[in-house]
């Protein structure tokens, strides 16, 4: 069942059922908003110490440049 959190009304919380005692896999995505571009983060581990000291976990992060007016309205090719 997913969970709303007052605080972020816009957002939904849901946990994994699990059957196994142990963790899972399971990737985390971060979005940044900077005045120029938007930042998108993946990770493997959970986004505490132990995790990043103590395992092996793996990122992947790509900065997307925010359109403007004008990059709006010019077409895109297709290469």
């Amino acid at each position: 069942t997913a969970t709303v959190v007052p605080s972020f009304p816009n957002c939904m919380f849901r946990c994994a059922e699990t059957h196994v005692p142990y963790g899972l896999h399971h990737s985390k995505v971060l979005f940044g908003f900077y005045p120029a571009f938007m930042r998108v983060v993946i990770s493997t581990g959970n986004l505490i110490r132990a995790d990043f000291e103590r395992k092996t976990n793996g990122i992947w992060s790509q900065d997307f440049p925010l359109h403007t007016e004008k990059t709006r309205s010019q077409p895109q090719s297709a290469e």
